[in-house]
């Protein structure tokens, strides 16, 4: 069974974004993305979900399940008929428990993951391969922040016309990653 909390950042993330959908990839990014911000704002995730690695990108840990539960709540409905799987909005949270600056930040994060093409960031750089392996969020703050495989080389930031700073600080549209 999945949290209140996890129920409510998919709301949150869902209503900030066109249409109020997302590929099913996206919205597991999201859901990352927004509680590993949570983790380094608040010194907590805010779903307290387990996420592992894949290919694509980190997912909740039984993300199928999160979505059928979620469309027995009449709160989303995912189509697999479609290529993506998007999943669609139903129903808003009624009076969010989220703090307001995480809110906001739950914003930019899913129109960040909208304007991306799922599977082409930064999360998709590392896959298993095989088996889901966990994603410890800690060590993932780290990655982010310090000398890993995962840094962007100079090269890559400048094709992509960033500098080294643009990713400590967010990018020129203000997203938070």
């Amino acid at each position: 069974m999945i949290g209140s909390r996890t129920q409510e950042a998919v709301q949150v993330l869902l209503s900030a974004v066109d249409g109020q959908s997302l590929p099913i990839i996206s919205l597991n990014k999201a859901l990352f993305y927004l509680d590993l911000i949570a983790l380094r704002d608040l010194g907590e995730t805010f779903t307290g979900n387990r996420y592992v690695a894949l290919k694509r990108g980190p997912v909740v840990d039984g993300y199928k399940g999160m979505v059928q539960e979620l469309e027995v709540r009449g709160v989303v409905k995912q189509d697999e008929a479609s290529f993506e799987n998007p999943v669609r909005l139903l129903a808003e949270a009624d009076a969010p428990s989220m703090p307001q600056e995480l809110i906001e930040q739950a914003r930019l994060v899913a129109r960040r993951v909208a304007s991306v093409s799922p599977g082409n960031d930064v999360s998709d750089k590392k896959g298993c391969g095989g088996l889901p392996t966990e994603v410890s969020m800690l060590v993932a703050m780290q990655q982010l922040a310090g000398d890993t495989d995962w840094d962007v080389s100079e090269d890559e930031l400048v094709a992509a016309g960033r500098d080294a700073d643009t990713l400590h600080r967010g990018d020129e549209a203000g997203y938070p990653f």
